[in-house]
């Protein structure tokens, strides 16, 4: 499930233009307050976040890592209700295939960051490190 931060920085990648935080938070439906914490949270994860006032926030560059929020700016809505994106995981395809035990929908996608104890061709195993 995607977080307050995920949204904010789908919206500012998505618009490519400095966004105000009052047009921010009419558009996720959160306070400005909550706008704000989003973004200084950003920052500390190594999102460069520009901010001038009377003209808001734009995202300026991020971290070498792939998250939601990232991936949330190039979807539909639709389409990310069917992707799963973690830190870490020991097998995408264990994951996966645990949802599907489970009854996620046809199409599901699950994204990691890095994973423990991946299978590749031939049952390998393989690391895929940060």
């Amino acid at each position: 499930m995607a977080s307050t931060k995920d949204y904010v920085l789908s919206e500012l990648i998505r618009s490519g233009e400095y966004l105000s935080g009052e047009a921010l938070s009419r558009s996720l439906s959160i306070s400005r307050a909550a706008v704000n914490i989003a973004v200084r949270s950003l920052r500390e994860e190594g999102y460069e976040i520009s901010s001038v006032t009377n003209k808001g926030y734009r995202f300026l560059s991020g971290p070498d890592n792939l998250t939601a929020g990232e991936i949330m700016a190039c979807l539909s809505p639709k389409r990310m209700e069917n992707v799963t994106v973690l830190s870490e995981v020991d097998s995408t395809n264990r994951k996966l295939r645990d949802m599907a035990f489970n009854g996620a929908p046809e199409g599901s996608v699950v994204i990691a960051d890095c994973q423990a104890s991946g299978r590749g061709r031939l049952g390998r195993s393989f690391l895929s490190p940060s």
